[in-house]
């Protein structure tokens, strides 16, 4: 019994580590598009300059600073160009520098002026590119902006904004595709830069959660028992004896005591290490799917896909296999993923009813086939969602999946009170 135990939990372990595995891959397969994306990404009217040889140019850095300084460098002296760089959406929605690469901070606060003014979200809105005078400062009534709106897989993305001292009628509809072409390129190396900084980091984790695992599960169960044996019989003589000295009235009672309640710790320590070998920890259902947004989120977005997490309670303490209620929502998570044919949403939420806690992830996807449904368990259909099942049933938790073709999915996970 206890052998069969072992294989199951190295099963689970080495699922949940494929699982991760997937997920990389995925990204992975997301940089060698983007790299084919890029690497045909050409202009072929402009005679100015190679936007296909910058692109292979900007491929020889590895950070977004390189990128962002060798895309002015590029550009100042062809196109009259005095300051220049991508500016992105932040948490709070405003537009912000993709990078410090020496861009002045005139620049900046002047970028968070016009955005104010509305100017942005009216090229955004437009989908078209724009020079408009510069208006922030009366003693440079003699610049302009370029902006030019960057989309990545047909998702806006962030903007492109050159001060110039050159208006409109200075630049070509060539020069302006140009430098739309340039801007682009340089967002398509930048996610690319991007991505290949999730990979690495999925890799990390992936390398400490295998050994992590490993470590738990590398002393053989006879071994085992013996040292727990050996530790628990020494610390119940230690304390049988102390007993009969504070009952015989020998020594301090006060030291007795001491003593007694250290071995006492011994012991509870000793159950801590057997929970930890079979795989079970106390720990917050809250802050487990909390890391798992963190660690899926960046890829999510990267697909037009949002994840919000909304919770009535504040705190749910379990004592599970914590790694293997994390395969579980990585892969209900990465399920989800595949059933979006644009961008959308994904919604977690916590609540508590009478005799269970649930926990729903449901989505605005495309959903299923009802006959796909059907059979979502089946390991010949699809081995994820089998596994999914098959350690929902080890830790006793129900699932229910609804699934509409055209208005999403629902998944449904019930904890015991």
């Amino acid at each position: 019994m206890e052998d069969t135990n072992i294989n199951n939990y190295d099963i689970n372990k080495d699922e949940y580590i494929h699982s991760l595995e997937i997920a990389v891959q995925l990204l992975q397969r997301e940089v060698d598009s983007l790299r084919s994306k890029s690497s045909s990404n050409e202009v072929g009217e402009s005679g100015q300059m190679n936007s296909e040889s910058m692109l292979h140019s900007f491929k020889d850095f590895d950070t977004v600073e390189e990128v962002i300084e060798s895309l002015h460098s590029a550009i100042k002296t062809s196109f009259n160009i005095l300051e220049s760089n991508i500016y992105i959406l932040n948490e709070d929605n405003y537009h912000s520098e993709i990078a410090d690469s020496g861009t002045s901070s005139l620049l900046n606060q002047q970028v968070q002026i016009i955005e104010e003014q509305g100017l942005i979200d009216l090229v955004i809105n437009e989908k078209e590119y724009n020079i408009l005078p510069n208006n922030t400062e009366s003693d440079e009534s003699l610049t302009f902006f370029i902006l030019i709106p960057l989309f990545l897989r047909n998702k806006y993305q962030g903007i492109f904004v050159a001060k110039t001292n050159q208006g409109k009628e200075n630049y070509s509809e060539i020069d302006m595709n140009t430098l739309n072409s340039l801007a682009e390129s340089a967002l398509y190396v930048i996610d690319n830069i991007k991505s290949s900084e999730e990979i690495n980091k999925m890799n990390i984790r992936l390398h400490n959660l295998n050994t992590e695992l490993s470590k738990s599960s590398n002393t053989p169960i006879d071994d085992l028992s013996d040292m727990i044996f050996r530790e628990i019989n020494t610390s119940m003589d230690i304390i049988s004896a102390n007993t009969k000295f504070i009952a015989s009235g020998i020594g301090d009672a006060t030291t007795r005591c001491n003593i007694i309640n250290n071995e006492i710790s011994k012991v509870k320590s000793i159950k801590d290490k057997i929970l930890k070998t079979k795989g079970k920890n106390d720990f917050n259902l809250i802050d487990l799917v909390e890391r798992i947004i963190s660690i899926s989120s960046s890829q999510l977005r990267r697909d037009g896909i949002r994840i919000e997490l909304e919770s009535s309670i504040e705190k749910l303490i379990l004592h599970l296999p914590q790694v293997q209620l994390e395969q579980v929502l990585l892969k209900i998570l990465l399920f989800s993923r595949d059933t979006f044919y644009e961008e959308g949403k994904i919604n977690i939420n916590l609540f508590e009813e009478k005799d269970a806690y649930h926990l729903m992830i449901s989505d605005n996807s495309n959903g299923i086939e009802e006959n796909e449904l059907l059979n979502i368990f089946d390991p010949m259909v699809n081995s994820d969602m089998y596994m999914v099942k098959k350690i929902l049933e080890e830790l006793d938790i129900k699932i229910v999946i609804n699934s509409q073709f055209g208005k999403g999915n629902t998944f449904k996970l019930y904890f015991n009170k």
